[in-house]
Order: structure tokens, then C-alpha cells, then sequence
């Protein structure tokens, strides 16, 4: 079959999917998934995520987000930090009622 797809071309690698869902599952009880990389010559863990811990993940530094986009977080998506690119504010959004951070106040 042709629907999944790796290719090493000798300076780059890529592992493809043409149809359905790409899962990467550790069957190992509490075995957690990492994504480490090189960093100047070093090796790091860029990403952890802990299956003892239903998942958490643990980044090893920050974590960054495009102008106007937000981390949402909850079930029903109802706390929003957005950062507004053209206000130089950060919006916090609490069950979609608006609380607008900025250099000189809390509004």
C-alpha cells in the first residue's frame, strides 16, 4: 500500500500519511512518549509525554503562540489568554466574559 509513506533523502527524513489518522501509541504500561532533538550540539528532550500522568506533557521550554492566537484550555473551552497583536494587551477570557491586561491596567 502506498498510504503511508517514509523517505530518508540523506539530509532530511519524513514519515507521511495519505489517509485516515497517523497514531503513535506506546503499548507499554506507564511508558511515556518523548521527542528529543539536538540543540547546538546537544541532546534534548523537547517533549515528554507522561502516561503515568494521563498524558500530561511537559515541554522543556516555552511554549510560543502566533500573534492573536490563544492557549484555550477546560472541557468546554471556557479559559482563553490571548495575546492581541495590534493592542499590546493580553485578552483573558473566563467562561467568555473578557478581562483585558495591559501595561497600566486590569480591565
Amino acid at each position: 500500500s502506498t498510504d503511508v509513506f517514509m523517505l530518508h533523502d540523506g539530509t532530511n527524513s519524513v514519515l507521511e500519511n495519505a489517509t485516515g489518522n497517523l497514531t503513535i501509541d506506546n503499548a507499554a504500561s506507564d511508558a511515556d512518549i518523548i521527542f528529543k532533538g539536538t540543540d547546538g550540539g546537544s541532546d534534548i528532550t523537547a517533549l515528554s509525554l507522561d502516561m503515568s500522568d494521563n498524558g500530561g506533557a511537559y515541554f522543556k521550554d516555552d511554549i510560543y503562540c502566533y500573534d492573536d492566537k490563544g492557549l484555550v484550555l477546560g472541557t468546554d473551552k471556557d479559559f482563553i489568554f490571548c495575546h492581541r497583536n495590534g493592542e499590546g494587551s493580553v485578552n483573558i477570557y473566563v467562561r467568555w466574559r473578557r478581562w483585558k491586561c495591559t501595561n497600566k491596567s486590569l480591565r
